[in-house]
């Protein structure tokens, strides 16, 4: 995030700067009232019962504002259903849901390399999101910190939801 208060990404898949101008007023994201912008739905299963319990690393705060711990984070985007898959593998968890722009998600899909042979990949596998649960439903992926970070910057505000 540069001072300016644009988020730059750069598209190391197609050399292309992807860059997202927000205002902010108290820590609410403002956009001309012209532009709607379309959003994407994050999904995580946290909780449960141990052993089959997963970390909580997405946190909604009081204020609305969207928390990730800097670790790597596993997540599933736009489509329900591989969330209620590992739902059913974590008795008594919980599915987090929030939105990001759009284009974060775009971004994420346009960078992500497959977990198998990640390590082997010319793509630093510690740096860029892995496909992860390729014989489950949805679009899942493995985020490295600095993809966790990122995605903590450009989640919503206000759009943290928590389903069993």
């Amino acid at each position: 995030n540069n001072a300016g208060g644009a988020l730059v990404l750069a598209n190391t898949a197609s050399s292309e700067i992807v860059q997202a101008t927000q205002l902010t007023s108290g820590g609410t994201k403002i956009l001309p009232s012209n532009i709607a912008e379309e959003t994407s739905i994050v999904f995580r299963v946290q909780g449960g019962i141990p052993p089959a319990a997963s970390r909580h690393h997405v946190k909604f705060k009081s204020d609305g504002s969207i928390s990730i711990s800097n670790t790597t984070v596993n997540i599933s985007i736009g489509d329900l259903k591989h969330a209620q898959h590992f739902l059913k593998l974590r008795p008594g968890g919980k599915i987090y849901s929030f939105e990001i722009p759009k284009w974060m998600d775009d971004f994420i899909e346009a960078e992500k390399i497959p977990q198998f042979g990640a390590k082997d990949n010319l793509k630093s596998s510690k740096l860029y999101p892995q496909e992860v649960d390729i014989t489950t439903p949805g679009r899942s992926y493995q985020l490295p910190p600095v993809w966790a970070k990122w995605l903590e910057e450009t989640a919503i505000n206000g759009t943290g939801k928590i389903t069993e």
